[in-house]
């Protein structure tokens, strides 16, 4: 059993990798992560409506605090 855990580590030692993070990944990660926060901040626009046509104030307070810190994750991101 040792023997063919030995292997394993030497041959993930002797492997070539990429350097890491490579810049492709990482600004197609990015660009997934903006999409995500803007659609965070959409739900949050409902939700709003929601709660003003209901006229549910914490509704309304939460969504429209949570709707300003995804617009600031999302210029960050952009900023990143």
């Amino acid at each position: 059993m040792l023997a063919f855990l030995h292997q394993n580590i030497r041959k993930r030692i002797s492997q070539k990798f990429e350097s890491y993070p490579h810049p492709e990944k990482l600004k197609n990660f990015l660009d997934k992560s903006a999409f995500s926060w803007i659609c965070y901040s959409l739900a949050n626009i409902v939700w709003t409506i929601y709660g003003i046509v209901h006229d549910e104030k914490p509704i309304i307070i939460s969504n429209v605090a949570n709707f300003f810190i995804n617009v600031i994750v999302v210029i960050e991101t952009f900023i990143y």
